[in-house]
């Protein structure tokens, strides 16, 4: 839980950020091979320059790094509610990181079709991670649940 909190608020963070770094452009700069629209990436470097194009518009990456952010954000959430369940032993709270869990398998499946649709080879890359953090989550569940059942059989909160 504590990890929770501390990830995702530094994710929600990056996730923010990274939202600046996309701009679409129709029709492409002349710097690009695209003709028609394409979604220009800002590159490392503080000038504003654009580090690469893509065709079609930034919407998939914009959803992807918003739906990120808003992970990130019930992850702190949730952990924070994990933190004062467990801390003064209220069987109810648990229910909180529960149930983001399940929320959370269901936020890396879309993310990750996201990906894919956006952009196929690296997308595609996205899944492995992805199906460590759904055995993740579902270890969670287990866990929080167990949790749950045995502060309940204990204090009958």
């Amino acid at each position: 839980a504590v990890c929770w909190i501390i990830f995702g608020a530094y994710g929600a963070y990056s996730a923010s950020a990274s939202l600046a770094l996309y701009d679409t452009f129709d029709p492409c700069p002349s710097s690009s091979v695209s003709s028609g629209e394409c979604c220009g990436i800002r590159g490392p470097s503080t000038t504003g320059s654009y580090g690469a194009y893509i065709d079609g518009n930034c919407e998939p990456f914009l959803s992807a790094a918003k739906l990120s952010m808003a992970d990130n954000i019930l992850a702190c959430l949730a952990g924070v509610c994990g933190v004062v369940g467990l801390a003064v032993l209220v069987s109810w709270i648990l229910f909180v990181p529960m149930g983001y869990a399940v929320v959370q398998i269901v936020l890396t499946i879309v993310s990750v079709v996201l990906a894919i649709s956006a952009l196929s080879v690296l997308g595609a890359l996205t899944v492995v991670p992805a199906i460590f953090s759904i055995g993740i989550s579902i270890c969670i569940v287990i866990l929080f649940w167990n949790n749950y059942r045995l502060i309940k059989d204990i204090l009958g909160k």
